[in-house]
């Protein structure tokens, strides 16, 4: 997996603790505008880090489930690791 950038990690720091993100809070966290927020989501998808539920205004996204991740074949020991500046996280 290539390296996030500053901005996909504050999105994926927060979907770590918070479960959820949607486009108005990724823009609020990251101070930038909805089209550049929009390419940062696009990004963590094609990487396999996060998937989008619902249409519109309200779509969300969370970070991909273990089991999707094994059935599109990522990673060979089903876990998967996103790395900090300091920190390593586990998503299972």
């Amino acid at each position: 997996m290539s390296e996030l950038n500053n901005n996909e990690k504050l999105i994926v720091d927060f979907l770590l603790e918070n479960q959820i993100v949607a486009n108005k809070q990724a823009i609020e966290i990251t101070g930038l505008s909805s089209a550049q927020v929009r390419r940062i989501f696009v990004s963590l998808q094609h990487k396999g880090i996060i998937e989008a539920h619902g249409k519109g205004r309200g779509r969300y996204y969370v970070i991909m489930k273990k089991d999707k991740v094994q059935s599109i074949g990522l990673f060979e020991l089903y876990l998967f690791f996103i790395t900090s500046a300091t920190t390593v996280y586990l998503i299972e």
